[in-house]
């Protein structure tokens, strides 16, 4: 089935701007939606998102130190090949990951947006995400790249003046003026993340290319003021939870963390060997759970930006198309919801 062009048509010309209790109602729901659909979770892995955890080893590093256990001037000078090669690799990693996230997040929404609409009966699975995921492989590229690189160029511009400042001596006023731009280049990136996130909806979902997704998603925002802070609080409240899971993981570790970073370190000085297989385990052990937390919010938060461009775009006639959809399974927007949003008229 090949998505349509022809996807802003039959909209409600004054969408409906749900009630805080909707949102709340939305919150459970896309919860319930991504936990019932587990054959998402792999996927959900590779979804954007961070999950940061930190832990105190201070003290055990102390020790190693008092030690004199490593060296690392001294091994990063007779490692520097291994060291060069592993960060090549490790960059090589980084840029499969990046592409299995741009798949993953095409098949995703797709995925999402049908399981949405109750009248599909389409099976989903893992196949399936993969597959649709693919379509929309060069413009999620391009789109990720053209944020991507704006947000350097922000970052490095608003640099400028902090360091016209150093150098001429006002260190106090450089670090105030950092701190303002700081809090300035927070916000920015929250934007460009909200429009990183519409953008590739309307990329995925309407078949738009990604100069025109960028301008319907700014055309969203901005008429979309208080929508868009509701949605803030509601991603606020998600973090807070996140942050609440892993501290208590954290709590659930910490008893044992002392011990565990002592026989990391003396096995490093015992042998390698048995650091190397010790570190693999341990390593692995705290990725299963990273990775599982971060499936896990990731896929509710993509469930709960879908829901809302739609909800908010005045996407929410039915037509004739959703019986293709039930005949054939998920596709796009132009399947699922095919209506005009009022941005697109001026």
């Amino acid at each position: 089935m090949e998505r349509s062009n022809e996807v802003f048509e039959d909209l409600m010309p004054d969408p409906k701007q749900p009630s805080l209790d909707e949102y709340y109602k939305k919150f459970k729901s896309s919860f319930r939606r991504v936990w019932a659909n587990k054959f998402l979770w792999f996927w959900g892995m590779f979804l954007p998102g961070s999950l940061g955890v930190g832990f105190n080893v201070d003290e055990q590093f102390a020790k190693l130190n008092s030690r004199k256990a490593i060296d690392w001037q001294n091994f990063i000078e007779n490692n520097f090949n291994y060291i060069s090669l592993f960060l090549l690799l490790f960059f090589i990693l980084c840029i499969f990951i990046w592409c299995i996230s741009i798949v993953s997040r095409s098949g995703v929404i797709q995925s999402l947006a049908c399981l949405q609409n109750a009248k599909n009966k389409k099976k989903l699975t893992c196949r399936v995400v993969w597959r649709n995921g693919k379509k929309d492989f060069k413009n999620i590229l391009l789109l990720d790249f053209f944020v991507g690189m704006l947000i350097l160029i922000v970052f490095l511009v608003l640099l400028i003046p902090v360091a016209i400042m150093i150098l001429m001596g006002n260190q106090a006023g450089a670090i105030f003026l950092f701190i303002t731009l700081l809090l300035f280049f927070f916000f920015f990136v929250v934007f460009m993340n909200y429009i990183l996130q519409i953008s590739t909806i309307y990329i995925v979902l309407a078949n738009v290319g990604v100069f025109d997704s960028l301008v319907l998603s700014g055309r969203l925002i901005a008429r979309n003021l208080l929508e868009v802070f509701k949605l803030f609080c509601i991603f606020f409240l998600i973090g807070i939870l996140q942050g609440t899971v892993f501290l208590l993981i954290i709590m659930a570790i910490a008893p044992f963390w002392d011990k565990i970073v002592s026989m990391w370190l003396d096995l490093y000085v015992s042998s390698f060997l048995e650091w190397s297989v010790f570190s693999s385990f341990l390593m692995v052990f705290l990725i299963i759970i990273f990775l599982f937390a971060k499936a896990i919010f990731s896929l509710w938060i993509q469930d709960i930006w879908i829901w809302w461009v739609g909800e908010i775009g005045g996407n929410k006639n039915e037509t004739e198309d959703e019986e293709a959809i039930r005949e054939e399974g998920p596709i796009t927007l132009a399947a699922v919801v095919r209506k005009k949003s009022p941005i697109y008229s001026e």
